[in-house]
């Protein structure tokens, strides 16, 4: 009884932290996407603002 309680909480430990790993590669993707749209912007910043006026 005592060894299936601590199976299912290292199950349940072992759920978070993947979720956090998860989280973290999304964070890190959309970081990575901002600095790129960033860095987009940046260089094409005639043609950007030749866009937007």
């Amino acid at each position: 009884m005592i060894g299936y309680t601590i199976k299912r909480s290292l199950r349940s430990t072992n759920l978070i932290s993947w979720a956090c790993k998860k989280m973290n590669e999304i964070e890190w993707f959309l970081l990575s996407l901002r600095m790129f749209k960033l860095f987009g912007s940046m260089h094409n910043g005639v043609s950007h603002l030749d866009l937007h006026y």
